[in-house]
């Protein structure tokens, strides 16, 4: 995962912490609808890093490029 990837899953991560934290605070409570809000938190974070999207294509496109001119050589 590259910097933007990091980027973007930060911001992925700053949207899913309330909607878990508000799942964890209504289990808290005693109500277990509360796990559906923490369920919906993680596939939010799952789908952002697994699921590839016409938005990422340039992305990756670039990482590979870069890939190819930049060699890791250990000479």
């Amino acid at each position: 995962m590259g910097i933007i990837g990091t980027v973007k899953f930060a911001a992925t991560f700053a949207f899913a912490l309330p909607v878990a934290l508000y799942g964890v605070n209504r289990v808290s409570t005693g109500h277990t609808a509360g796990w559906a809000f923490v369920a919906i938190a993680l596939l939010m974070l799952a789908a952002e890093r697994y699921i590839t999207t016409p938005f990422d294509l340039p992305e990756r496109a670039a990482e590979e490029a870069a890939g190819a001119v930049a060699d890791d050589d250990e000479d």
